[in-house]
């Protein structure tokens, strides 16, 4: 497995009324390393204010890879005790933060420069109630600041978490736990949508003030279906009444149904694992969505507006494939398979 560090990852700004010309694209190479390791790491990110080492994430396991040298930490001394039970990891989009959530219900946030860590609890009381488990498909969504989180258990069931007040010397944060109430009209995945994904951003509106906004994107009658809830965190919003106690949160779903037939001729879905990709902007206007196709040289991402119902369509031209009529649907390297918002609200797709 070969890591290296790239700098000018693509043009920032792009003229659209030119003439069409091949986008260039300057990369330099800061550095780069080698590791033995067969099997790929899910998610690679940086942690804390420092850019000295990256974190490799897979499952419960998380490494410390020193870039220059290669070498890897396996052992985080705070954290130790806490992955052998976790069943997701995180991190906040400013890098500051490693969330998990345990197999308990247990969430544990660790600050990498400080090197503290602190637990929120109240979870599993609920979970009971609800007859639910964690051993699905688990996706944790964090604030900046770690006062709201988000948890999505296969596609369905959706929790928030809201801190009562900030207290920086408790190291077990306080706050409520509610589930998020779905109407009759809301149109979630299917079992065997093994292709679904989901992604969700919080972000401060000038007109909405705070909010979360959350997506599952799934194949639907040989349709892209984009389902999304969004989150006002608002005193004057509706409140939820859950265990007797109010918070002050409304809930929106909206539902986008989009037929890629009338823009692509060739459309293939396929539904697997990783077939769908997409990603929030950090603004929460844009949720970019990678298809991928039978034909890797048909893979296509969309850019999808919740809020104006709008999706534009974006060709990235075979996705560097050799061969246009390949169709060897299951090998990963030739298939958009992350999707990640860089500065300016640029998408890197790899």
């Amino acid at each position: 497995m070969c890591f290296e560090i790239l700098k000018y990852f693509f043009f920032q700004h792009i003229d659209y009324n030119l003439p069409k010309k091949k986008m260039k694209i300057h990369l330099e190479v800061l550095t780069s390393t080698v590791i033995k390791r067969k099997k790929p790491w899910s998610q690679v990110i940086w942690l804390g204010k420092e850019r000295e080492s990256l974190f490799l994430l897979d499952g419960n396991r998380v490494s410390v890879l020193y870039v220059p040298s290669g070498k890897t930490k396996r052992n985080i001394t705070k954290l130790s005790a806490l992955l052998s039970e976790a069943v997701c990891l995180t991190s906040t989009t400013d890098g500051l933060h490693l969330l998990g959530i345990q197999s308990s219900g247990e969430v544990f946030i660790w600050q990498k420069d400080s090197d503290e860590l602190k637990t929120i609890c109240g979870l599993s009381g609920l979970l009971l109630s609800e007859g639910i488990s964690l051993k699905g498909n688990c996706r944790l969504f964090s604030s900046v600041d770690c006062t709201e989180l988000l948890l999505v258990i296969d596609f369905k069931c959706i929790f928030l978490w809201q801190q009562d007040q900030a207290d920086l010397k408790n190291h077990t944060l306080s706050g409520k736990w509610l589930r998020v109430p779905t109407h009759s009209g809301t149109l979630l995945p299917l079992p065997d949508n093994k292709e679904a994904s989901t992604d969700a951003t919080f972000y401060n509106s000038e007109v909405f003030g705070k909010c979360c906004q959350l997506s599952i994107v799934f194949n639907k009658n040989k349709n892209v279906h984009v389902t999304t809830l969004l989150i006002h965190f608002d005193k004057l919003s509706q409140s939820i009444k859950q265990d007797k106690e109010d918070i002050s949160i409304s809930c929106t779903w909206s539902h986008i149904d989009w037929s890629l037939k009338n823009s692509a001729i060739n459309y293939e879905p396929i539904s697997m694992q990783g077939a769908i990709v997409c990603q929030y902007t950090h603004n929460g206007q844009i949720l970019a969505v990678g298809i991928n196709q039978k034909s890797p040289a048909h893979t296509c991402v969309l850019f999808v507006s919740p809020f104006i119902q709008t999706v534009l369509i974006s060709d990235i031209k075979g996705a560097g494939v050799k061969d246009p009529a390949s169709k060897r649907g299951r090998l990963v390297s030739e298939h958009c398979n992350s999707l990640q918002d860089q500065c300016e609200h640029n998408l890197l797709a790899s």
